[in-house]
């Protein structure tokens, strides 16, 4: 419950956030058109969003990564990343905010499965862009909150792997599964940083 309120309030914290940004630039440029009250500038916004196509989403994440120019294999680890990670940020949100049991059933299994290719990915896609995230090239909050995401990710999956292996006691088991929770939500967070930080209009590129 504490990482679905966390990541919902993160969001919020967020949207708002863009909100007073807009109004600032809008003093800043007088000639502008005044953005409107928070209510319509939200619906207004949803609006936009949604109004784009997801090509024109992707085009925009594309022109900043050079996604297009990728090998297809790597399209592919990527991709799967992307969906393992989605399905693994899905289902434990779902059971975490809606169900008052732990996950079970035909949901846990393609968690487990899907979080062990995770794990594999994840290891390949580090390996793929060491270089590009490297702080040794450059310092930005972005390449920060990628290894922010790439150790949280390793923490997931170490985790996950421990509880799974009949070694420790009850208590180490339930400190593992905390702390799994809180990697996951670390992930989630660092994710979702990241793609507000890329899809950003007033940022630099």
């Amino acid at each position: 419950m504490i990482s679905s309120a966390s990541f919902i309030l993160a969001i919020a914290f967020l949207i708002y956030f863009s909100y007073t940004k807009q109004r600032k630039a809008d003093k800043e440029s007088p000639d502008k058109k005044q953005v409107s009250n928070f209510s319509s500038w939200l619906t207004k916004g949803f609006r936009s969003f949604f109004k784009d196509s997801f090509k024109e989403h992707a085009k925009k994440i594309d022109r900043k990564y050079f996604i297009s120019e990728l090998p297809l294999t790597e399209k592919i680890i990527w991709g799967g990343l992307v969906f393992s990670f989605l399905y693994l940020f899905l289902s434990g949100f779902f059971f975490s905010l809606f169900s008052l049991r732990r996950m079970f059933g035909i949901p846990l299994i393609f968690h487990i499965v899907l979080g062990g290719l995770f794990a594999v990915l994840l290891c390949v896609c580090l390996f793929l862009s060491v270089k590009k995230f490297s702080f040794i090239l450059s310092f930005s909050f972005q390449n920060l909150l990628f290894w922010i995401f790439m150790l949280s990710g390793f923490f997931l999956s170490g985790t996950s792997l421990c509880m799974m292996l009949p070694l420790f006691t009850y208590r180490t088991q339930l400190f593992l599964f905390e702390l799994h929770r809180y990697s996951a939500l670390t992930a989630i967070l660092s994710a979702v940083l990241f793609l507000y930080t890329t899809f950003s209009k007033n940022e630099k590129r």
